[in-house]
């Protein structure tokens, strides 16, 4: 077992109700060239981490329209909403 997976094993399966994110994920897309690919394996460690239906609670200041397809990618059968709450 690696490290890294060992790290991971620490975060049970199923376990959270809700998890909140304001643009720590964020700062994966614009991190390199595989910026898309950690995105997605940080999208997949939250699904995880979430109970059956579990609430995942998305903040972002960037443009939806490659959000929302890297989203569905991995919360695939799940209902996503989009809500513009406006310059602050």
């Amino acid at each position: 077992m690696t490290k890294q997976e060992k790290k991971l094993e620490m975060i049970p399966s199923g376990h959270y109700d809700f998890v909140i994110d304001k643009a720590c994920i964020d700062c994966l897309l614009t991190s390199s060239e595989q910026a898309e690919e950690y995105f997605i394996k940080a999208l997949i460690e939250i699904n995880i981490c979430l109970k059956e239906n579990g609430n995942f609670y998305y903040f972002s200041t960037g443009k939806p329209d490659k959000r929302i397809s890297l989203l569905t990618r991995v919360f695939r059968d799940c209902k996503i909403d989009i809500e513009e709450i406006g310059k602050f």
